[in-house]
């Protein structure tokens, strides 16, 4: 599953047209976020790709969403999902990897674990 980063844009508000924050995008984390997710093998039907949105009313906070690109038992095509109570990364998760890796290791491992057994909840994406 490929795993996609998307600066928000805090002047016009849209996702996806501020320039990319190389330091994040070079991180220890950004490579285990990838990583984690195209080593995945979700169940058959279950497809679509990671994304990780800058929040454009805090540049400092990056949510975590399935794209679901197929439709499956549990998942709608063109749907977007989250763990709301996992999914959330700060700068400093990026920035401190090292020191925060066993953290959002497991953060990581258990999006993944909700997302092939179907249990991510339907995104409100601001």
């Amino acid at each position: 599953m490929q795993t996609f980063f998307f600066p928000g844009d805090s002047q016009t508000g849209a996702r996806g047209s501020a320039p990319h924050d190389p330091a994040v995008e070079a991180s220890g984390l950004a490579a285990l976020i990838k990583r984690t997710f195209v080593e995945l093998q979700p169940p058959a039907g279950i497809g679509g790709c990671i994304k990780v949105y800058t929040r454009r009313n805090n540049r400092d906070l990056f949510d975590l969403y399935f794209f679901s690109n197929a439709d499956s038992e549990t998942y709608d095509a063109g749907g977007t999902y989250t763990a709301a109570d996992i999914a959330v990364f700060k700068r400093t998760d990026f920035e401190d990897f090292p020191d925060r890796e066993d953290e959002c290791r497991t953060r990581l491992q258990e999006f993944a674990r909700r997302l092939v057994s179907g249990k991510l909840e339907p995104a409100n994406c601001e």
